[in-house]
């Protein structure tokens, strides 16, 4: 378990980039101009699904949160990023 002052300091990091990106208007960095290809080798393989399937559900401050795969930058991971996961399966660079 993580000393909840790290806990405490991850949240507070969270917090302050999620409030950035919306007062800012930017996305997080996408690993790869392929959408799906969250892990940025090029393609959409069975590597970007696990890293979807992981973050699902997850939103800013959630244990399992990845920016990465909120490909539709609505601050969670839900099925309208795994459908473009699902999109581009198999696709390459």
């Amino acid at each position: 378990m993580l000393p909840r002052r790290l806990v405490s300091a991850i949240v507070l990091a969270t917090i302050v980039v999620g409030v950035s990106m919306l007062v800012l208007g930017s996305k997080p960095a996408r690993a790869s101009e392929l959408a799906g290809d969250l892990n940025g080798d090029g393609r959409v393989d069975g590597k970007d699904v696990a890293m979807a399937a992981k973050a699902f559900g997850s939103y800013p401050g959630h244990p399992r949160w990845d920016p990465i795969a909120d490909l539709n930058v609505d601050n969670k991971v839900d099925s309208l990023d795994i459908a473009i996961v699902a999109k581009n399966f198999g696709e390459s660079t």
